[in-house]
């Protein structure tokens, strides 16, 4: 009996164009998050604003980096 040796997969890229396409809607899900986390809880839970808010935060820092990312890319492949 022979080991089993998995092929290994071809490496595929992200096209830079879903790239930004993912970094324009997670900037997008981090406004939501911010506005939204302080108008449901505004008043009920403060603690919770901040918590949205940070995430909020980060999720836009992600998006950022994911459009960098398609810029660098589609420069890249030039």
């Amino acid at each position: 009996m022979t080991p089993y040796q998995p092929v290994a997969a071809p490496r595929t890229r992200i096209s830079p164009a879903n790239l930004a396409i993912a970094g324009a809607l997670t900037m997008i899900l981090s406004v939501a998050v911010v506005f939204g986390g302080s108008a449901l809880f505004g008043t009920v839970l403060p603690a919770l604003i901040v918590f949205t808010g940070v995430a909020g935060r980060v999720l836009f820092v992600a998006g950022v980096v994911l459009v960098v990312l398609a810029v660098v890319r589609l420069v890249e492949g030039r």
